[in-house]
């Protein structure tokens, strides 16, 4: 198991502040203790979700982490939302009507993906647009692969680990239309990448052009 330090903690925020005074320290301490919590959150969700995908019950993700089932669907599920601008809270919002007329159980990086195109100016959205990728392109490009024999719908992650991971990967602390598309290339194997590939959107495609729209953003 690996453990962290406090000497080594300590340490660091010295690292980062070493010529000045104390408050220039505290400072340091806390985005310290902001990032290790935020990385800490995301590795949590990391299993959940594994966990998710395994078929374990919220009772029993609950159970393994000593809390219930509702306090640990409330953090792992909702406690993202307060991360989303307001362009990202809106796809949220149509991605579950996306889901809803769909039937499914959960929101999916799939229904996400079909409505970041509520959203056309918004950067994921541009980007996609800019490679070529429509909306009855994508719908259609999911559905085949849905039919697709061996493919399994739980194959498109749930959004929490995945977008919240891409966010922290690329040090943002806020989710974005960006993150999202990101997060759907993020696992190759995933039936929204292997559909976002179908229509000509790769990582190798969308990343470089992602990256750059943020620089001139």
């Amino acid at each position: 198991m690996v453990a962290l330090s406090f000497d080594d903690l300590v340490a660091a925020v010295r690292s980062a502040a070493p010529d000045q005074d104390a408050l220039a320290r505290l400072g340091a301490a806390a985005a310290l203790s902001a990032t290790i919590a935020d990385t800490a959150d995301a590795l949590l969700t990391h299993f959940v979700d594994e966990c998710r995908r395994l078929g374990h019950s919220w009772s029993e993700i609950g159970a393994a982490l000593g809390v219930s089932k509702q306090a640990v669907q409330q953090r792992f599920v909702e406690s993202s939302l307060g991360r989303l601008t307001p362009r990202t809270r809106h796809v949220v919002e149509v991605g579950r009507q996306v889901a809803d007329d769909q039937g499914a159980a959960a929101l999916r990086l799939d229904h996400l993906a079909l409505a970041l195109f509520s959203e056309p100016t918004a950067i994921g959205t541009k980007v996609l647009t800019d490679v070529g990728v429509t909306r009855d392109g994508l719908d259609a490009a999911i559905a085949r692969r849905s039919r697709a024999a061996g493919a399994r719908l739980s194959d498109a992650p749930p959004m929490g680990q995945a977008v919240l991971a891409t966010a922290l990967d690329m040090g943002h602390n806020y989710i974005g239309t960006e993150h999202i598309v990101l997060a759907c290339l993020r696992d190759p194997s995933s039936l929204i990448a292997r559909a976002l590939k179908d229509v000509g959107a790769t990582d190798a495609k969308v990343r470089p052009a992602i990256l750059a729209a943020l620089r001139t953003g």
